[in-house]
């Protein structure tokens, strides 16, 4: 997006764009999330999400939900809490993890972070999520990977999904589940290995 008005926000920091949204500024909300953050949040998304079309619905569903704080004090940014973009960052992943929530597994969010488990590779270094441009994606290697999964029986299943495609911690999973903590410990580690074997 061509943004007319950035000059009028010129020298402004994005928490003060925050504050003169939420005092009823709409502009200044375009020039923080299109012309500021809409770039930086498309590379990251696609970094965790293969289908482009997936990849602007997310967006628009955070977008929606930063503008809708405007409505909800309860919800706004605090400035005085800290920096603007670890919020804008939370937000983007729920909007994440509600996609895997509507059932949207085959767009293969943080698939990535499964295959590496998979494959026993070393692990890496997470990169800055404002520098790493979208890697380019195994379409069949996605393919094979997401059709194991389906393989694994209940609550198998659930649990590897909800751990790499939802990017649940695995005591949210054991608490979503009404497991005991130590028996998804064990589940996933058996799981990991059962995923070795089928993709071997």
């Amino acid at each position: 997006m061509r943004c007319q008005h950035g000059a009028r926000y010129e020298g402004k920091s994005d928490e003060q764009l925050m504050v003169e949204f939420y005092g009823c500024d709409n502009e200044a909300f375009n020039e923080l999330w299109e012309c500021r953050w809409r770039s930086r949040m498309m590379r990251y998304v696609a970094r965790k999400v293969s289908n482009p079309q997936d990849v602007e619905d997310i967006l628009q569903d955070a977008g929606i939900k930063v503008f809708e704080t405007k409505h909800r004090p309860s919800t706004r940014y605090d400035p005085h809490k800290g920096p603007l973009q670890p919020w804008l960052f939370r937000i983007v992943e729920n909007a994440l993890r509600d996609h895997f929530r509507s059932g949207h597994f085959g767009q293969e969010v943080l698939l990535s972070d499964l295959q590496a488990e998979i494959m026993e590779e070393e692990e890496e270094e997470v990169p800055d999520p404002l520098e790493f441009a979208a890697d380019e994606i195994d379409i069949e290697r996605i393919v094979i990977i997401r059709d194991a999964v389906r393989r694994l029986s209940e609550p198998s299943r659930t649990i590897v999904q909800q751990r790499f495609w939802g990017d649940l911690a695995i005591e949210e999973i054991a608490e979503e589940l009404g497991m005991p903590l130590a028996t998804v410990h064990r589940k996933l580690g058996k799981d990991l290995e059962r995923l070795r074997e089928m993709l071997s």
